[in-house]
């Protein structure tokens, strides 16, 4: 039996709260099937453990912003 914390549902806002993001890019999560949600009537509900696991935009930029080469190991773009 699953543990009752993984079975709570949770509503759109909630979700968004959860992930700091917009409701705009969390529809789009579900849309796309980054987020496992179901539609209930006009809304939208998750099981919140389906969303432990997904990493926003936010926690990746982070790495995403990192130049793979630190600046003494640029590379020179001086031409022959």
């Amino acid at each position: 039996m699953q543990d009752e914390r993984e079975s709570t549902v949770l509503k759109t806002q909630e979700v968004c709260d959860y992930l700091r993001i917009s409701r705009p890019t969390c529809l789009k999560y579900f849309y796309t099937g980054r987020i496992k949600a179901t539609k209930a009537g006009k809304g939208w509900r998750v099981l919140k453990f389906r969303i432990g696991s997904v990493s926003t935009r936010r926690d990746e930029g982070k790495s995403l912003l990192r130049r793979p080469w630190s600046k003494k190991a640029e590379p020179s773009l001086t031409l022959p």
